[in-house]
């Protein structure tokens, strides 16, 4: 995630009733008119953007050795799942959510770097995942009203301590899923202070979403919460 992008022509050829059948007659946890109360942020939170040029290098293959989405986002998902993955970067965690959710379902990532963006773009379709979007956000706003009570699954992987304002980043993300939903919030303890953490987690539990039983098989490098939208 940098710089702010917002082009209306790269966003305008993106039709989510094409990919999300959602009912917005759900209820929402909270009304606009009347939003959650969200703890501040805390002093130790100092969002870092990972430069562009890095970011292949989170997808090298040698990281399967450490960190296995086998054994965390993966027994989430099942065929025709619907998504919502924030800061996807090279694709590491994205390919093989789209593998498991298949064509019958449907994966919107948000990512805010352009270059970053294009080069996800071009390995989903080298690969055929045609049931993956890749779609532009802003640094502070994920820009996925649209999404709203119309998904399965929401996914942070290693983002939330790069953003400036992560309560608002996780209340966008509760608000899209669907009753009996889920968010996984995963960070790495070496760029994601305990405190920072915990306040992920009471921003999350603050949103009206509740916090599941710990975590199996977690590497020791990372912290990982898992959350449910009761309904």
């Amino acid at each position: 995630m940098g710089t702010r992008v917002d082009n209306v022509s790269e966003r305008s050829h993106y039709n989510p009733a094409r990919f999300f059948i959602h009912d917005l007659s759900l209820p929402l946890m909270e009304s606009p008119m009347n939003p959650p109360v969200l703890s501040p942020v805390p002093s130790e939170h100092v969002p870092h953007l990972i430069p562009a040029w890095m970011v292949p290098l989170l997808a090298l293959p040698i990281r399967r050795i450490w960190d296995k989405p086998s054994q965390t986002v993966l027994p989430l998902i099942q065929a025709g799942a619907k998504i919502l993955e924030v800061g996807p970067g090279s694709g590491f965690f994205t390919i093989p959510m789209a593998q498991a959710a298949g064509p019958t379902g449907a994966i919107a990532c948000v990512e805010l770097q352009e270059p970053v963006r294009r080069r996800l773009e071009a390995k989903l379709q080298k690969r055929g995942l045609h049931w993956v979007k890749v779609r532009p956000c802003s640094d502070r706003d994920l820009q996925v009203d649209d999404l709203v009570g119309a998904m399965d699954l929401a996914v942070a992987i290693d983002v939330l301590h790069e953003i400036p304002d992560p309560p608002r980043a996780i209340l966008a993300m509760a608000r899209c899923l669907r009753p009996g939903g889920r968010l996984l919030v995963l960070e790495p303890k070496g760029h994601c202070k305990e405190s920072v953490f915990q306040a992920e987690v009471g921003w999350a539990e603050q949103c009206g979403l509740l916090r599941q039983p710990a975590l199996a098989n977690l590497p020791s490098g990372r912290h990982g919460a898992l959350f449910l939208r009761e309904g």
